[in-house]
């Protein structure tokens, strides 16, 4: 989708172009998405993965996987958004799901595990938002994903 479109983006400009094709000849070993990246850096069979979550990660650690999670900075930040429909049913109940959301409460309990940033500042244990690049999702429209893939198939599997 989008974000890993964005994400291997970013990691191009970062590595100062072309970095996805150098990549790409090092024949990594390719898993369909992060849980099982992630799960195959903790048993041990990868050495690194350039794209997990701390969704993913964490659980692990909290077992004793060997791992640790590195968000590099600069780094790209995938926005959440929220909001209450004006034909909903309950909008009073929603509004007040929403507060809780966005208090620093829920705040804590959303993004409080580590690894994740907060729209509010001074949230324990978060990301600091200013480190990270909010990913403008515009700038990679669904019409790029199709000719982005058929690219990133012919560079792996040129392998």
């Amino acid at each position: 989708g989008p974000i890993l479109l964005a994400w291997y983006d970013f990691l191009d400009k970062l590595g100062g172009g072309g970095w996805v094709a150098r990549f790409a000849t090092q024949k990594p070993k390719l898993y369909i998405g992060v849980v099982p990246t992630t799960q195959s850096v903790a048993s041990g069979e990868l050495m690194a993965t350039a794209l997990s979550m701390a969704s993913t990660a964490l659980p692990l650690l909290d077992k004793g996987a060997p791992i640790k999670l590195v968000v590099p900075s600069p780094s790209v930040l995938n926005a959440y958004y929220g909001g209450v429909l004006g034909w909903a049913k309950r909008p009073n109940a929603a509004m007040l799901a929403m507060d809780y959301l966005m208090s620093v409460r829920g705040q804590t309990v959303w993004n409080g595990s580590g690894g994740q940033a907060s729209a509010l500042s001074g949230i324990p244990n978060t990301l600091d938002s200013r480190t990270l690049e909010l990913t403008d999702l515009r700038n990679y429209p669904n019409s790029a994903i199709g000719p982005y893939r058929d690219n990133w198939n012919r560079m792996f599997k040129a392998q």
